[in-house]
């Protein structure tokens, strides 16, 4: 899904969420002022709160919905994480807000009946905001966005607070008016978990917490499906918003030349891409099979071509030589060598000399093998 299709989307969701908010705010407040009801006014009070987290998230949509540029290479993404953590944030205030609220209920007694009217006003809450819910929560798991799921738990968490308030409001119309405040603490320990959870998630993306296992599975499997593909090793995933960023090594036949690895990490590339869900970039580093750390650290390339330089130079039977290769496989070398030969040599006295300087080649530190190619006629400078 293209940025400007799921910022539609998820505007279009918030903007009706707002709405809704709104609504509810001004009818909750009525019946809970008329129907003599404090759980109700302070649950119209949880309602006003979700007004603002329908602004972060319509902020953080805008912005993350904004295309890459010079200074945002990988997006602005990391806003609507922002955005996610700041809604937590506020969950957990209200929570905190609607639980003690409870408790000094709960110590000071209540002396008061509420009225059928605020009965009404939880009622209707409870409908509206879980059918909000419901609705919020499809559109943010359609368009992978953590700020609206989360938005949808505000929903949900109002709809707990409205269920508080028709038990305690019921309760307390039938003699028992000690379940009003009982009811919001049960309903504020919901809120704040989920609060908590949404803030550690987010704060979790924001520190580069890789995905979870199953999608980093889901990324090997992809890459050892690949023809070509013979290991993998240093997969690193994050997140930015809901897009997921891949880093990983493919190993490769060491014998093939750098297009055919090149064409198999694009492979790979769209293998994942193809495989799983909200990957927005993949870099594939290409590494031959093995490891051959410990001769890059021991000596450069062109230190054992000095060395092989040195050691077929000293050999008279060598008019010339030239095109030195060196070749990794794991942790050993290959290397490859074009040499001239005195015309006067035999084949055999030849095929000799060249047995003599693979012996001296393979003598070298880490060189497992040695290719030479021979001309006997003409001088190869």
């Amino acid at each position: 899904m293209d940025k400007s299709s799921r910022y539609s989307q998820g505007k279009r969701i918030t903007w009706i969420g707002a709405l809704g908010n709104v609504v509810l705010s001004i009818v909750k407040f009525v019946a809970g002022v008329s129907g003599r009801s404090e759980a109700l006014i302070a649950d119209a009070v949880h309602s006003i709160s979700d007004l603002v987290s329908d602004v972060v998230v319509l902020v953080s949509l805008k912005v993350s919905s904004r295309p890459v540029d010079e200074d945002r290479p990988y997006g602005y993404g990391r806003v609507e994480t922002v955005g996610t953590g700041i809604l937590g944030i506020i969950l957990i205030i209200v929570g905190i807000n609607i639980f003690w609220h409870a408790i000094e209920t709960v110590n000071t007694g209540v002396n008061y009946i509420p009225k059928s009217i605020a009965l009404a006003g939880a009622f209707i809450s409870i409908i509206v905001k879980e059918g909000m819910y419901h609705y919020t929560v499809r559109v943010g798991k359609k368009i992978h966005s953590p700020s609206i799921i989360a938005n949808a738990w505000h929903h949900r968490s109002d709809a707990f607070s409205s269920v508080a308030s028709l038990i305690g409001i019921g309760a307390a119309m039938m003699g028992w008016p000690i379940f009003d405040p009982i009811a919001a603490i049960i309903v504020t320990v919901l809120i704040l978990k989920v609060g908590l959870e949404t803030t550690i998630d987010s704060f979790k993306d924001i520190i580069d917490t890789s995905v979870k296992k199953e999608i980093r599975d889901k990324i090997i499997d992809a890459t050892l499906s690949t023809a070509g593909v013979i290991n993998y090793h240093d997969l690193k995933t994050r997140k930015m918003g809901s897009e997921i960023l891949v880093d990983i090594h493919i190993e490769v036949n060491p014998w093939m030349n750098v297009y055919e690895a090149h064409c198999i990490a694009d492979k790979v590339r769209d293998m994942i891409v193809d495989k799983v869900r909200n990957i927005s970039d993949v870099l594939v580093h290409i590494d031959p099979e093995g490891e051959a750390d410990d001769v890059f650290v021991s000596r450069s390339k062109e230190q054992v071509a000095k060395e092989i330089s040195d050691l077929v130079s000293e050999i008279d039977e060598v008019i010339s030589f030239r095109d030195i290769m060196i070749q990794y496989s794991g942790n050993k070398m290959i290397v490859h060598i074009n040499i001239q030969l005195s015309p006067h040599m035999t084949v055999q006295e030849g095929y000799a000399k060249v047995g003599d300087i693979k012996d001296r080649l393979l003598q070298l530190d880490n060189v497992s093998d040695a290719i030479i190619n021979v001309d006997f006629q003409k001088n190869i400078k």
